[in-house]
């Protein structure tokens, strides 16, 4: 996944992560190492409805250089069709519904994320310590709205020919 170095590349992760993932807490740092579960909306919960797994987890941390998305699950039945079903899911084209669903959740989690003082000084302190601008990364949110389902696939195809690390038990 692109590091916050580029900037561009960081806004296609985000909307990628509400895609795929269904929701994350915009709280980088100390408070957002933990995984998310996936809530029943998300593509990847498509694997707990197959049978394929118990629980589904993802995340991924905003770093300066280039970084990993994660996808935990847990109580794999078959290791190679939860791989193969993960990439299936990462490479269906998203409907202009699961887009406006995905944008909403962004901007709803932006705002919250912006009501607190703590949360908005992780915001700014993450984006002045990558990009020298406190407003880098908000915008970067902002902007993950206005990516359309081609902007996705691209981002989609591109991150599958890099590691996405997938675990299992």
């Amino acid at each position: 996944m692109p590091g916050v170095h580029d900037i561009e590349g960081f806004r296609e992760v985000v909307l990628f992560d509400f895609v795929v993932s269904g929701d994350r807490a915009f709280t980088y740092g100390l408070t957002a190492r933990e995984p998310m579960a996936v809530p029943r909306s998300s593509r990847l919960y498509r694997l707990v409805e197959e049978g394929l797994g118990d629980v589904v987890y993802s995340y991924y941390e905003p770093t300066l250089m280039n970084n990993l998305y994660y996808v935990i699950v847990y109580g794999v039945k078959d290791p190679d069709k939860v791989v193969g079903k993960i990439e299936e899911l990462i490479m269906e084209r998203p409907s202009d519904e699961e887009l406006g669903f995905a944008r909403e959740r962004i901007m709803a989690r932006l705002s919250f994320s912006m009501d607190a003082p703590s949360k908005l000084g992780q915001l700014y302190g993450l984006s002045q310590l990558f990009t020298g601008n406190p407003n880098a990364v908000t915008k970067a949110i902002e902007d993950a709205t206005r990516l359309g389902s081609d902007e996705y696939m691209d981002f989609a195809s591109k991150s599958l020919s890099s590691p996405i690390i997938i675990t299992y038990r």
